[in-house]
């Protein structure tokens, strides 16, 4: 992260004069799917791999959806740099059952819901343009910030529901990339309509879920990924 800010700075200096650079504002409403993969880096699975050796995991998507306020700054008619905090509500289910043998009918079913605060900053490149509409890409990375969350555990065998509502408090990292389209709408507004993937996967998270000590594991690393659909409005 400091690498690219350090970049996007010497940028702008070497790019002063380039073009007449304008601030843009506006917003993206966006709804997608959500879902885990276990951290196989992290300790949590190294320490206790042999355990999770007697698990089968699967995971189930989930819906995802937000919103991000939008600041944007054009260094040139090609490329610009955007910031985007937003709000997103998220998740995930996780469906572990035995392997052990002989074969046991005892499963765990954990879904999980959060809702976080994001503060990402994207570098976006304009590859196409016409007189109504504008083709972009754009990658980049931020911190999101988890405050909330419910997890909901069923267990078959003994065929009990527990809800617990956790006391989340945590930053993670996370890369994005995605593509997308300005569509003229007026001469100072623009519709905005793109897809984007993010993942904390290339990062150490540190994000875990307690597992209550079923198949000898006590807290199951993970990763994330989010695929969303972007909708939104720019104010030239």
């Amino acid at each position: 992260m400091k690498l690219l800010l350090a970049f996007i700075f010497v940028f702008m200096l070497s790019h002063k004069n380039y073009c007449q650079n304008k601030l843009i504002y506006g917003f993206d409403l966006n709804a997608g799917v959500s879902n885990f993969v276990l951290n196989k880096s992290s300790t949590l699975y190294t320490d206790k791999a042999k355990n999770w050796a007697n698990a089968n995991i699967s995971y189930d998507p989930q819906l995802a959806y937000g919103i991000n306020l939008v600041a944007e700054y054009q260094l040139n008619n090609l490329l610009s740099i955007e910031l985007k905090p937003g709000f997103m509500a998220w998740g995930a289910k996780n469906n572990i059952t035995s392997k052990l043998s002989p074969p046991s009918t005892f499963s765990v079913e954990l879904t999980t819901y959060y809702l976080s605060l994001e503060f990402p900053l994207y570098v976006k490149y304009t590859f196409l343009q016409k007189d109504k509409y504008k083709l972009h890409t754009y990658c980049g990375g931020g911190i999101m910030h988890t405050f909330s969350g419910d997890f909901d555990v069923t267990t078959q065998t003994v065929g009990n529901k527990v809800k617990v509502k956790p006391n989340l408090n945590f930053q993670t990292y996370y890369a994005s990339i995605g593509i997308g389209s300005n569509i003229l709408l007026s001469k100072k507004t623009d519709l905005v309509i793109g897809i984007q993937f993010d993942t904390d996967a290339f990062f150490d998270s540190g994000r875990f879920h307690d597992f209550g000590g079923y198949f000898g594991i006590d807290k199951m690393p993970i990763n994330y990924y989010m695929l969303n659909l972007n909708l939104g409005i720019r104010l030239k």
